[in-house]
C-alpha cells in the first residue's frame, strides 16, 4: 500500500517536471521566434501592368510604392524595426494573369499583403483570390465601383470611384462649358462601358443630347474610324475615357490629324504630365478632366512626395499615381504598426476603418465599405500644364 502511494506521488512529481519543463521550453521558443522574427522583412506583394499599353501607369505606381517602401525602411521599418520586402510581378493589364500574380503571391510568396488594382477588369478578377485567401488587398487606382461594393473586408480602394469623378466631370462640363451635344468614345470593357451609361444619365438631366458613343479594343491603334464616325455628328464636346497614357495620347493626336475640332475632356485620373508629353502641346491643350491629386496641393506630405519622387525618377515629373501609390504603401504600415500585426487582417481592416490619415492629397478617411473619402477637383491642360480648371 505505502509503495502504491510511493509510486502515485513520484508520477506526480515527474508529471508536474514534465509540465514544468514544456513550459519553460514553450517560453524560450516562444522569445527565441519572436525575436528571429524581428529580423525578418515583412513581404508585401505587388502586381501591376509593367509591360504592354498600360505600362506607364504601372511603373508609376510601382514608382511611388517603392519610394514609400524606402522611405519607411529609411526610418527604421515597422513593428519593432522590421523591414519591408517588395515582391513585384508584372500582370500586363491581363485579368487571367493578374489572377495568376496574386496566386503566386498567396501561395508561392507568403506575402502578407498586396498592394494592386491600377485598372478595374484585372482587379475585379484579383479581389476574389484575395478575398478567398483572407488577406489585406490595396487598390491603387481601379475605379469600378464593383471592387468595394461586392463585399470584402480586407479591401480599401485609394482612388475615387467611376461614379464620383464622373459625376465631378459632369458637373464641370454641365455648369461651366455648357454645351448643347456630347459624343463618347470610350473603351470596350467594364470600366468604359460604365462611364458612357454614368455621362448619359447626367447629360439627360442636365438637358444635353449625347449624340452617340463608340468603343474600341484595349489593343487598337488607329483610332481614326471612330474619330470620322464622331466628327460628321458635329458635337460640341467629345467625352474621351481613355485607360492610358499611351491610347489617350494617340487618340487625341489623330483628332488633330482629322481636324475634329471640338472640346475634349479625359476620364478622371488618366490626364498626366505624361500624357500631356506624349501627345504634345497642340492636341493636350484645353483637354479637361478631374483629380484628386495636383502638384499645387499645399500639405508638408505633398511636398515631400513631390521632392522626393522628382529627385529618385528625374526626369519623371510626380503624379497622381505616384502619389496615391505612395499612400497605399504609407497607410498600410501604418495601419499594421498601429495594429500591432503584420498578419491580422481583422485588426488591420478595423484600423483603415477607423482611423484618418495623412498623405500627399490631404487627410483620407475609408467607409465602411473600404472606400477613400478624397475630394475630385476639375483640371485642364493650359500652356503644357496641368491646372485648377476654373
Amino acid at each position: 500500500m505505502l509503495a502504491e502511494r510511493r509510486k502515485t506521488m513520484l508520477k506526480v512529481k515527474l508529471s508536474r517536471g514534465r509540465m514544468i519543463f514544456f513550459a519553460l521550453l514553450s517560453s524560450t521558443l516562444l522569445l527565441w521566434c519572436s525575436a528571429y522574427a524581428g529580423d525578418m522583412p515583412i513581404k508585401i506583394g505587388v502586381t501591376m501592368p509593367l509591360s504592354g499599353p498600360l505600362a506607364f501607369a504601372g511603373k508609376r505606381e510601382l514608382n511611388g510604392i517603392q519610394l514609400a517602401a524606402k522611405k519607411i525602411n529609411r526610418e527604421g521599418g515597422i513593428l519593432n524595426a522590421r523591414k519591408i520586402e517588395l515582391v513585384v510581378y508584372d500582370d500586363k493589364g491581363n485579368p487571367e494573369e493578374a489572377v495568376t500574380t496574386m496566386k503566386k503571391l498567396i501561395d508561392q510568396d507568403k506575402v502578407v499583403a498586396c498592394i494592386a488594382g491600377a485598372i478595374s477588369t484585372p482587379t475585379l478578377a484579383q479581389k476574389e483570390v484575395s478575398r478567398e485567401a483572407k488577406m489585406i488587398h490595396i487598390v491603387v487606382t481601379a475605379q469600378h465601383p464593383k471592387i468595394t461594393t461586392e463585399g470584402h473586408p480586407y479591401l480599401f480602394r485609394h482612388n475615387s470611384t467611376i461614379e464620383r469623378g464622373a459625376d465631378a466631370l459632369c458637373n464641370y462640363v454641365i455648369e461651366k462649358l455648357k454645351p448643347k451635344t456630347a459624343w463618347y468614345l470610350g473603351i470596350n470593357d467594364d470600366y468604359g462601358r460604365f462611364l458612357a451609361g454614368r455621362y448619359k444619365d447626367n447629360f439627360e438631366k442636365a438637358g444635353i443630347k449625347l449624340l452617340g458613343d463608340e468603343y474600341y479594343n484595349r489593343d487598337d491603334t488607329d483610332f481614326m474610324i471612330h474619330l470620322t464616325r464622331g466628327k460628321g455628328l458635329k458635337p460640341e464636346i467629345i467625352m474621351l475615357a481613355a485607360p492610358s497614357d499611351a491610347i489617350a495620347s494617340t487618340i487625341l493626336r489623330q483628332r488633330i490629324q482629322l481636324r475634329f475640332d471640338a472640346m475634349v475632356t479625359q476620364a478622371m485620373g488618366i490626364l498626366t504630365h505624361d500624357l500631356v508629353k506624349l501627345a504634345g502641346k497642340q492636341a493636350s491643350e484645353r483637354v479637361y478632366s478631374a483629380d484628386s491629386w495636383l502638384r499645387s496641393l499645399d500639405n508638408p506630405e505633398n511636398k515631400y512626395f513631390i521632392d522626393a519622387y522628382e529627385t529618385e525618377f528625374k526626369p519623371m515629373p510626380a503624379n497622381k499615381e505616384g502619389a496615391i501609390a505612395f499612400e497605399c504603401m504609407t497607410f498600410l504600415a501604418q495601419a499594421m504598426d498601429k495594429a500591432k500585426s503584420a498578419t491580422d487582417s481583422k485588426k488591420i481592416a478595423h484600423i483603415y476603418r477607423t482611423t484618418t490619415f495623412q498623405g500627399p492629397r490631404g487627410k483620407i478617411t475609408f467607409d465602411k465599405i473600404g472606400q477613400a473619402l478624397s475630394t475630385d477637383y476639375p483640371i485642364v491642360v493650359k500652356d503644357g500644364e496641368i491646372i485648377l480648371a476654373k
